[in-house]
């Protein structure tokens, strides 16, 4: 039987921890530089040999379902969070649990169960705080801001997102000070401080720029085209529309590519450049549709 070399010295090595650990970096690396594919695929060959390290198998499963969540397919991921529930339960492990419960509650409010997701939000923020855990509290204030922002009370979503902030910085954690910036953006953006949101963006978008990071780099790149675009900056609008799609399609994101051939379709529309904007349009069903 061919066995694949890139999986063969987590067979053979003493030390599979170690390996897991090295084999673990790798699918990291895939998923912040955008290459979910390929880290989804990564995740569910090193599930299965690791079958016997159940800590190792609910970390890969959490891992995993983030992914999913990110990809929008919310039923493949509460499955595995339904395993890794049971799982930390048992073994009493607060940290999982923690996350966990997060995890959840980011489905629910993804798929607008706003209330079925708050309860979790709280939940996980309690036992983040029984536990401790600086990164888990933190955490949980991202999530509950999300939720208040999501359901439009953004007085309450800004001081959550500034505790989040606060502590990324404590941590010297480059990726939570982008994402906790571009959330504080959406606050501004959403109450109409268009300077201040571009602000965020910006500094959010420098920050994913050094790290690599290009699915945070979307996010600023496309809220920055939507705030220059209400700012009546059309060619630089257009110019960030543009890069979303463009490292969307080198990903292969495709919801992304689809949002941005969206706004592109409806900033040429605006400018009244009615065949532009067909053409986006009509290469936005198709990629919708084609499956």
């Amino acid at each position: 039987m061919k066995i694949k070399p890139r999986l063969l010295w987590l067979e053979i090595s003493p030390d599979r921890y170690l390996c897991f650990q090295v084999f673990w970096s790798k699918i990291e690396t895939l998923d912040l530089t955008g290459e979910w594919e390929k880290a989804e695929c990564l995740y569910r060959e090193l599930l299965e040999k690791i079958n016997q390290l159940p800590q190792l198998q609910a970390k890969v499963r959490l891992a995993l379902a983030d992914l999913l969540v990110r990809q929008g397919a919310y039923h493949q991921a509460l499955e595995l969070l339904e395993l890794n529930q049971r799982y930390y339960l048992d073994s009493d492990d607060g940290y999982g649990l923690c996350r966990n419960l997060g995890l959840i509650g980011d489905v629910h409010s993804r798929r607008g169960e706003f209330n079925l997701a708050f309860r979790y939000f709280k939940e996980m923020e309690a036992l983040a705080a029984n536990i401790g855990s600086r990164d888990l509290i933190a955490r949980s204030y991202n999530l509950l801001g999300n939720y208040h922002s999501d359901v439009g009370n953004f007085k309450k979503a800004e001081p959550y997102y500034r505790q989040w902030l606060d502590i990324a910085r404590e941590n010297d954690d480059l990726k939570d000070v982008a994402h906790a910036t571009g959330s504080l953006g959406n606050v501004y953006f959403r109450s109409q401080q268009y300077d201040r949101a571009l602000e965020c963006y910006q500094t959010a978008l420098d920050i994913s720029r050094r790290m690599g990071d290009r699915s945070s780099m979307l996010a600023a790149l496309g809220n920055s085209g939507q705030v220059y675009k209400i700012m009546g900056q059309y060619d630089r609008a257009r110019e960030c529309f543009l890069m979303v799609r463009d490292i969307s399609q080198r990903m292969g994101y495709r919801y992304s590519v689809s949002l941005a051939l969206g706004a592109l379709g409806d900033l040429e529309s605006e400018l009244r450049n009615f065949a532009e904007a067909e053409s986006y349009y009509k290469e936005r069903f198709f990629r919708v549709y084609s499956g």
